[in-house]
């Protein structure tokens, strides 16, 4: 893979940035842990076993996952110098809160790495409901496990869901989406019932702004009409954009919704960069880069105004095998299969797969050896 040779510190000097860049550090130290701008956020990263500096999760972002995924699909992101005394306020914040009781249990005792470089990235969270709205889900896995039973009629994810339940776990806002090989294919009576549950869940939305009917009928417990209304910025409104955004053109055109490209984009990287999975093989890059690509955050954007919607991919850290990280993706696949978790009880059809016979889902190849989502936007 020919890198590209770029410089790792955005040049804000260069780019008349360098005074806004200063000033954008001095309010995340003011202004607690998150900044004071609603265009960017500072990205500080937890002292973790697994850990990588900001500088390795930079050059990754600018010389893999840009080569592979167009701009227009990335939550855009820089690195920039940050003074170690941003880390210090923050960690004694950190502190202040666990005694306070402000802070889940779970998370006592672990603090932000020490560094002098942190990312920058877009703020995807809305603000205003009435001028955007922003929902976020994890797509998981796109393709089928490589080491998954023949005949399983379930996917790598709902197999996992499946399991998780089982136990009584608790299932976190971005597992919250059914199953994913129903939305990457682009029909449109299959991922209503995908858009439908996104839509309805508050958790799904990022950012203060929820829309007014879900507040309100959140805030009478679901006793609302306003939810049955069919006008602008309505359930009915956001629904059939999103609906629009994920399906597949059929016709001669073939114009395809933007989502429906993003998902596509996935599930080609991800079949084609794992064809063997990790049971009896040591992890490769080519591994590595599908695991981060199973676990990336899609945030949907849908601008009122321009009748605009984005979608744009986020949380594309590498992964490592280090830390426990490639004893656990093993032990987590091998316990699927022991329990015969990729196997759907009678009258399950949460999954793609237990609802018809093992389908095979199309992909899209690419035009020529060029890698298949790379583009110039």
């Amino acid at each position: 893979m020919a890198k590209a040779k770029r410089s790792l510190i955005m040049p804000y000097e260069a780019a008349g940035l360098q005074r806004a860049a200063a000033d954008f550090v001095t309010k995340c130290t003011r202004a607690d842990l998150t900044g004071a701008s609603k265009d960017m956020l500072l990205r500080l990263k937890k002292k973790v076993p697994f850990y990588q500096d900001d500088r390795t999760t930079y050059d990754f972002y600018l010389n893999t996952i840009s080569d592979w995924i167009p701009q227009r699909h990335l939550v855009q992101q820089d690195l920039i110098k940050i003074s170690n005394d941003i880390i210090e306020n923050c960690n004694s914040e950190l502190r202040t809160r666990e005694k306070s009781g402000q802070r889940e249990s779970k998370r006592h005792g672990t603090y932000l790495h020490p560094t002098d470089s942190a990312i920058i990235m877009r703020d995807m969270n809305s603000y205003d409901a009435e001028k955007s709205v922003t929902l976020e889900f994890k797509p998981k896995w796109l393709w089928q496990s490589p080491t998954a039973p023949p005949k399983a009629t379930r996917c790598r994810t709902c197999a996992l869901r499946a399991q998780r339940k089982s136990k009584g776990e608790k299932e976190s806002k971005t597992h919250g989406v059914l199953c994913p090989l129903v939305i990457s294919t682009g029909k449109p009576d299959y991922i209503r019932d995908v858009v439908t549950q996104l839509v309805d869940n508050p958790s799904n939305y990022v950012g203060t702004a929820l829309p007014r009917w879900l507040a309100d009928r959140h805030a009478t417990n679901g006793t609302n009409g306003q939810a049955h209304d069919n006008g602008p910025k309505s359930r009915h409104d956001l629904i059939e954009k999103l609906c629009h955004h994920f399906s597949r053109d059929t016709s001669r055109e073939k114009r395809h919704g933007e989502g429906y490209h993003v998902l596509q984009g996935l599930q080609f990287l991800q079949q084609r960069l794992d064809k063997h999975g990790i049971l009896h093989r040591q992890p490769t890059s080519d591994f590595l880069l599908a695991m981060t690509l199973r676990d990336c955050s899609l945030y949907v954007q849908v601008h009122w105004d321009s009748q605009r919607v984005e979608s744009r991919l986020g949380d594309l850290d590498p992964k490592v095998s280090k830390g426990g990280k490639l004893e656990q993706w093993r032990e987590t696949e091998q316990s699927l299969l022991d329990g015969g978790w990729y196997y759907a009880a009678e009258g399950d059809e949460t999954c793609l797969l237990s609802r018809q016979a093992r389908p095979v889902i199309p992909l899209q190849s690419p035009a020529s050896s060029r890698r298949p989502s790379c583009a110039p936007s």
